[in-house]
């Protein structure tokens, strides 16, 4: 019976795979549920025993799962769309104004790391990454495409909620659904390479659409400087949460001030950083 089920289960394609793995750990944890309010205690912990071996399995045994995120690869059919009928010259020119102002670059000459998600489709999926996002993640496109972002925030669950809680919510709220054209946001985020380095993201995204299909374009700059210093934060104690916050704030208008000034995103987000590294408390200097 077990063989018999394997091989069901290796037939089913990609979105019946997923919908199986969320039912089956759905399945467990109502069991669980049942078990603890019937007073059933030895039962229960075999049960929750059992849903973290299974669970475990899941992540280190199928390819649905970075880390604690799961991130199925549902979004294929969407990839074949953008690749066939956008090209990413008229997507570049739906937004290349902003591009210009922020970024130095255009839909000639665009070095940068960027994405584009498909609104429309399951989970959000990437259907663009550039090369420049390859280098930066070290996720490649035949891994990343199809999949949502969320791969990109660290791996570990709790780390990633005491880093990123507010920004991700942020961010589901902006990309759950279609926006009017145009609409940007702005997130700092602490992103974890394939090779699980962290690196902080000042990524920007904004609302557009081609032939009525909404997406959305994303462009993430690295804050390079003062490594040492940043890392820091990463304590996580009430100061360092405190100046987390301080340096979230202190990016939100730095879109506009790239535009303005001209000197793009990446030395703008740069700029701010040092003046908010002049400020930190004396606390969080690293030991030389």
């Amino acid at each position: 019976a077990t063989h018999d089920a394997t091989v069901a289960i290796m037939e089913f394609d990609e979105m019946s795979m997923y919908m199986f793995m969320e039912g089956l750990g759905a399945r467990v944890e109502a069991l669980r549920r049942q078990l603890r309010e019937a007073g059933i205690d030895c039962v229960s912990e075999a049960a929750e025993t059992t849903s973290k071996k299974i669970m475990q399995w899941m992540k280190t045994s199928s390819d649905e799962y970075e880390g604690d995120h799961l991130v199925p690869r549902v979004g294929m059919k969407q990839v074949l769309l953008f690749e066939s009928d956008v090209t990413w010259r008229r997507c570049l020119q739906a937004v290349d104004s902003r591009l210009c102002k922020t970024y130095n670059a255009s839909s000639e000459d665009c070095k940068v790391a960027c994405a584009v998600a498909d609104v429309s489709g399951q989970d959000c999926p990437l259907v663009f990454i550039s090369e420049e996002f390859e280098t930066l993640t070290g996720y490649v496109r035949d891994w990343a495409l199809g999949r949502n972002c969320r791969f990109l925030q660290p791996n570990d669950r709790p780390v990633n909620k005491a880093l990123n809680e507010v920004e991700v919510q942020r961010m589901r709220e902006f990309c759950k659904e279609e926006q009017e054209v145009g609409t940007v946001t702005v997130n700092i985020l602490v992103n974890e390479s394939h090779s699980l380095f962290p690196f902080w993201n000042v990524l920007l995204m904004e609302h557009f659409n081609i032939d009525g299909r909404p997406y959305i374009f994303g462009v993430q700059t690295n804050l390079d400087k003062e490594k040492k210093r940043l890392c820091e934060l990463f304590a996580m104690n009430e100061t360092c949460v405190r100046e987390l916050a301080r340096l979230r704030n202190d990016l939100q208008d730095v879109v506009d001030e790239a535009a303005k000034d001209g000197t793009g995103l990446y030395e703008a987000a740069n700029k701010k950083l040092m003046k908010f590294l002049n400020g930190m408390p004396a606390s969080l200097l690293p030991l030389e």
